[in-house]
């Protein structure tokens, strides 16, 4: 790495780390120690990012920023509320009522007061009803503040936004407004460029002497920075082609400055954290909806597995959607609209173990009916809600696909095929899983 000594190698790794997985890093989020370490090594991590994925680091008084460009749209929530649950179209829509109403502030406000201008603000935005005297309204702009406070938009100084949310004028809440913070939020819109939808912040750079060639890899590499897997046939000839060629280079540039692991197989790459530290979502871990998916993960490569004498699969084959499909038919709309011409390309799908609907539920009636002790209520109760979490964790983390019917599966659920369960005889409410 570039004037960054072997010893301080690791520092720099960490540092990146936290800015891939905070995206906006304060102080307050990181602690005084992490945050130094960033800050030290800010400008190195610039560089890198730069020249590597495209992306730019921004540096203030009080936040570092990773300014992402934005390749593919994803399905996964950004935000969820205190119980893990999905923003719904609501708190979004205040989410960014409330940063509106943040920019006219000076450097404090209280949660009455956002309400009201919060208020003010909906009722002028058709099917935007929004009451702060309803419980259930004041829940939601809570968890929208929540969510800014955990971003370093605002901090809480005095009172308790729980306590407001829970009462009907005797709550209240002082917050401090980091207006940086503010402003480096949600720098998404669509302008024309060459006839082609682009956002906002992916600023027309000068790429050096084979821009193809630079803007190809930077493309590859931000895929292996913000998706779980890789798959070859998600790419298209020229990318594909590139990969084989490069992947031990990239590689090896990328396990410098992440401390990650690059790990390749015949369908694909993975940039493997083994500290799971610059991932927001990472898998396996705690929680009823991991919990789940681990089970069914397991339940799944034990149907798409084969005897040994190699008959045919288990499981019928059906061709697995590209990954960017759902991008490339909103470019093509948006170009149209635009008034261009749609010229979506179209890639080969790839056969893989297709799954229905009813065979989820079976087998997700079987694990609930023989594991349900050892669950929460809520999925103990049906197999539904179990079934329901358990495949938002993995199409997450693009173990499957969903298509019309049921789901593919793709190679790396193969990674949980050896999952373990264990059940402690003296702790029946207790599940260990292991792979």
């Amino acid at each position: 790495m570039r004037d960054v000594r072997s010893s301080e190698l690791g520092d720099l790794q960490r540092a990146a780390r936290i800015l891939l997985g905070h995206g906006i890093v304060t102080e307050k989020r990181v602690g005084e120690r992490e945050w130094r370490n960033l800050r030290r090594y800010a400008a190195p991590l610039a560089a890198s990012f730069s020249d590597l994925a495209g992306y730019r680091v921004e540096v203030s008084r009080t936040s570092v920023a990773l300014i992402r460009r934005i390749d593919k749209l994803s399905d996964s929530p950004v935000f969820r509320t205190p119980s893990d649950r999905a923003f719904d179209r609501m708190r979004y829509a205040l989410v960014a009522l409330v940063l509106a109403a943040l920019e006219r502030l000076g450097k404090q406000t209280t949660l009455t007061d956002l309400a009201t201008r919060v208020r003010t603000a909906a009722a002028a935005i058709p099917n935007l009803p929004f009451d702060p005297d309803q419980h259930h309204a004041r829940l939601a702009l809570g968890h929208a503040v929540r969510v800014l406070e955990e971003l370093g938009a605002v901090q809480l100084t005095d009172g308790s936004r729980e306590a407001w949310e829970k009462s009907d004028g005797g709550g209240e809440a002082l917050y401090d407004i980091d207006r940086t913070v503010c402003r480096r939020l949600f720098p998404v819109a669509v302008r024309r460029a060459d006839d082609q939808p682009q956002f906002l912040h992916q600023d027309r750079v000068d790429l050096g002497r084979d821009p193809t060639r630079r803007a190809r890899r930077q493309h590859l590499v931000r895929r292996l920075l913000e998706q779980p897997v890789v798959y070859f046939q998600d790419l298209g000839d020229d990318e594909r082609a590139y990969l084989k060629r490069e992947a031990g280079k990239l590689g090896a540039t990328l396990e410098e400055l992440t401390g990650g692991l690059l790990e390749r197989r015949r369908e694909g790459l993975a940039l493997i954290d083994p500290g799971r530290r610059f991932s927001d979502v990472p898998f396996p871990a705690g929680g009823a909806g991991n919990q789940a998916a681990l089970l069914l993960a397991a339940q799944l490569c034990a149907l798409a597995s084969t005897a040994p004498a190699t008959p045919p699969p288990t499981l019928p084959l059906l061709a697995a959607p590209h990954s960017d499909e759902v991008s490339d038919e909103l470019a093509a709309r948006i170009a149209v609209a635009l008034g261009g011409q749609a010229a979506t390309p179209l890639r080969a799908r790839q056969q893989r173990p297709f799954v229905a609907q009813r065979t989820l539920r079976e087998v997700a009636t079987t694990l609930v009916a023989e594991l349900r002790a050892n669950l929460t209520k809520q999925h103990a109760a049906h197999p539904g809600p179990f079934l329901r979490d358990a495949l938002i964790v993995l199409t997450a983390h693009d173990l499957v696909r969903s298509v019309p019917g049921g789901i593919v599966l793709m190679p790396a659920l193969a990674r949980f095929r050896e999952v373990r369960i264990q059940t402690a005889a003296a702790h029946v409410d207790q599940l260990t899983l292991g792979f």
